[in-house]
């Protein structure tokens, strides 16, 4: 049997899987500009429950807002360590 990538289990524990970072960053982005809880976690994994929610849901939609403001102001991808890249915005 061949593999087709992570389970829906293992993308739930780990996060989504992506193909490329530029799809990556276009998921973030989407889920950002409709906050979307549960598609951010989704992405981050439960693991990412910290980053996604502080517990303050106007603040949580501030700081989202403000996320995707400074992404379409101006963004790249930068190589990071081998197999990493970072999202530079603003």
């Amino acid at each position: 049997m061949a593999a087709e990538g992570p389970s829906k289990a293992e993308e739930q524990l780990q996060g989504k899987a992506f193909t490329s970072p530029e799809e990556a960053v276009k998921a973030l982005v989407e889920a950002c500009r409709q906050n979307d809880t549960q598609g951010l976690l989704a992405l981050f994994g439960p693991e990412g429950k910290d980053i996604v929610s502080s517990g303050d849901e106007v603040a949580d939609k501030t700081q989202l807002s403000k996320f995707v403001e400074d992404y379409e102001a101006k963004h790249r991808l930068e190589q990071g360590t081998p197999g990493d890249r970072h999202t530079l915005c603003g």
